[in-house]
């Protein structure tokens, strides 16, 4: 189930050769690498406290979040869902890459952003108030062609 709508589930052989071979799913797609900078100067231009100012009670910090790019540490945020509502909000707007991947983590206290290649990634209907945003204007538009994933 992790891995629905990127792998084609009933593609694969049977026998030995099962597990092998794998069909990428119609609507998915595999990242390229993004620049990390203007990545970097957002988060720290929306409130992320750079991990070389800080102290070790700043890490432990009721509130603080650990912000990672890329598997590296950027610093903390002590407003974690601001933070990452923000991020959403300009990646839908068009103003973050499409495929810039910001999750939260709150057991371990951590905002993971990805913007590095190989990530299998696929289109997530957003759902805002209980009703999806996707419209019948939406669909006609990717028929159309005048729209994409």
């Amino acid at each position: 189930p992790s891995r629905w709508g990127m792998l084609c589930p009933s593609d694969t052989p049977e026998g030995e050769a099962c597990g092998l071979v794998k069909n990428l799913a119609l609507s998915a797609h595999v990242t390229t690498d993004d620049d990390e900078a203007p990545i970097q100067q957002l988060c720290f231009n929306l409130g992320v406290e750079d991990l070389h100012l800080l102290c070790a009670d700043d890490l432990y910090a009721r509130g603080a979040h650990l912000v990672f790019l890329n598997g590296l540490i950027l610093g903390i945020h002590r407003r974690p869902h601001e933070f990452l509502n923000t991020m959403r909000q300009l990646r839908r707007a068009g103003l973050l890459r499409d495929f810039v991947s910001v999750q939260l983590h709150p057991t371990h206290r951590c905002v993971n952003i990805a913007s590095d290649s190989g990530r299998v990634c696929r289109p997530l209907l957003v759902v805002e108030g209980g009703a999806t945003m996707l419209t019948h204007a939406h669909m006609a538009e990717l028929q159309e062609g005048h729209r994409d994933w």
